[in-house]
């Protein structure tokens, strides 16, 4: 604290008896339920501000770690797998705007046929979101990341075992391999998670989903888009466009 700041603390301290200062926010209360369009301008103030700061972050990050997040050697791709444009979701299973945005995906891949896409699992809605990501990086191994990530993100309500394996056997895939591959490839499983955390440290994510979209071979000098938070598709499509430029 400044020592201006302190003097006037310790004036308004000499000043006022405690029984002023309480009349006196009593006054600043009765004010504000009075007239609460303060309060909701001063949150959207803050909100604002968040926001920057985290746009902000989260370019900077995507530009520093831009290989990282285009070209993992482990990373789950879709749409093309060799389009010059990458479009990459953080994303968890649970997460309800994820889910509602996968038919935006699904169509942005099909109307894009040089749009390579990368997901980026991020599970943090608990141990149902955890294992659903061991179970996808797993299905990669039968080629069936896809579809069985489609599969997934359409199901209803908590995932759990029970859930994942139906999903899994709907989506085609050998469900015994696929137990068999998660538990052989947890370390190469816990690797990605780890690596994912990083990055998401790195761009300042606070939740899911977020995108990032580049050119398959930008560097950290390239033109980058980057969008927290769920978007409309025109939005995905646009950041897309600006990139192929």
């Amino acid at each position: 604290m400044s020592s201006a700041s302190m003097a006037a603390d310790q004036t308004a301290q000499a000043t006022f008896t405690p029984e002023q200062i309480k009349q006196i926010q009593q006054i600043t209360r009765d004010y504000l339920i009075k007239n609460p369009d303060v309060l909701v301008a001063a949150s959207q103030t803050l909100q604002q501000q968040d926001a920057e700061k985290q746009m902000t972050q989260g370019k900077q990050g995507a530009k520093t770690n831009i290989v990282a997040l285009i070209n993992a050697p482990d990373a789950l791709v879709a749409g093309n797998p060799k389009g010059s444009v990458t479009l990459v979701e953080f994303f968890d299973y649970q997460c309800g705007h994820c889910k509602e945005m996968a038919s935006s995906i699904d169509a942005l891949i099909k109307a894009n046929p040089n749009l390579r896409v990368v997901f980026k699992d991020f599970p943090i809605f608990g141990q149902g979101s955890v294992m659903a990501a061991a179970a996808a990086f797993a299905a990669n191994k039968q080629g069936k990341y896809y579809v069985f990530h489609q599969a997934l993100l359409n199901s209803d309500g908590p995932l759990s075992e029970d859930k994942l394996y139906a999903a899994a056997q709907k989506a085609g895939l050998d469900v015994n391999r696929l137990k068999s591959d998660m538990s052989s490839n947890q370390k190469a499983i816990n690797d990605m998670l780890s690596a994912n955390f990083n990055l998401v440290k790195a761009l300042g994510l606070v939740g899911t989903p977020a995108f990032i979209a580049a050119t398959t071979n930008a560097t950290k000098n390239s033109d980058i888009e980057f969008a927290p938070g769920a978007v409309p598709q025109d939005k995905l499509q646009e950041m897309i466009n600006n990139v192929k430029k």
